[in-house]
């Protein structure tokens, strides 16, 4: 199909970050909790629930398992945060008494394991207190080569959680730039995935007929759909690399850069 819109999740869709916002999250959890319990396999579990495409949500269940709920095996945790419907809602229901000052501590460590010395106070305001390193986010790597994109930044926009430091940060790694008004970033809870309305507003402007978007969780499969829904407009979804309890989507690829080459095979 030929599509005159092109949409992209972030993290592990444009970049690889098993070893930055992961590895930020597991040093987070054992740093409060004094515990190896949470392992990186259990992130990807969580990403298969709505609410849970934010890396500080999946940090703050993560140690609110271990601190709160150890002795239910971690798979039990999950069906439950799945039934009362994922994110940080059913987390409270769950625990009554999930304070805001854990959620905080928490989402703390994250900022600094992931931003470290070299760009904590770049991205989050202040500087480490806890956790020393020079920086997770060192260890991002590109998946498509920025060459490879400069054809199709006219029609590409972004829909992630990052915040909008962590997103102009990505964008130096990436060697992109467009319009401010085709990036969606996290400045509010309510408009995060799966609300559509940042989605819609991208598309409008781009004037896109035939989107298509490539995300990694549970959270961007509910976002395509939702959209969907609203509009009453077509759009495809590429889940990208590992499936992260995702059963609907309309293509998979391992990575980004497969696509654009079935793209450039198709085109002759």
């Amino acid at each position: 199909m030929k599509y005159d819109g092109l949409l992209f999740d972030v993290d592990g869709v444009l970049l690889d970050t098993s070893q930055s916002f992961n590895q930020a999250v597991l040093l987070a959890v054992k740093t409060t909790t004094g515990s190896n319990r949470f392992k990186k396999h259990y992130i990807f579990k969580l990403k298969g629930i709505p609410g849970f495409n934010n890396d500080w949500n999946v940090a703050i269940a993560g140690a609110a398992w271990i601190e709160l709920y150890d002795s239910v095996p971690f798979s039990e945790f999950v069906n439950e945060l799945n039934h009362y419907g994922g994110g940080l809602t059913a987390l409270k229901k769950i625990f009554p008494s999930l304070s805001v000052s854990f959620q905080q501590s928490i989402t703390k460590l994250v900022m600094e394991a992931y931003g470290g010395t070299s760009a904590c106070k770049q991205l989050y305001g202040f500087e480490p207190e806890t956790i020393f390193v020079k920086g997770m986010w060192q260890n991002e790597k590109v998946s498509v080569p920025p060459e490879k994109f400069q054809s199709y930044l006219s029609i590409s926009g972004i829909v992630s959680g990052r915040t909008k430091n962590e997103m102009d940060l990505a964008f130096t790694r990436l060697g992109w730039e467009i319009p401010s008004q085709r990036i969606a970033v996290s400045d509010d809870a309510q408009l995060d995935k799966p609300n559509p309305t940042k989605l819609i507003s991208i598309i409008n402007n781009m004037g896109s007929e035939q989107p298509v978007f490539f995300g990694d969780s549970r959270d961007d499969m509910e976002l395509v759909k939702n959209f969907k829904s609203e509009t009453g407009k077509q759009m495809d979804f590429y889940c990208v690399g590992y499936q992260n309890g995702i059963n609907d989507f309309d293509y998979q690829v391992d990575t980004v850069l497969e696509f654009f080459k079935k793209m450039e095979a198709a085109n002759g």
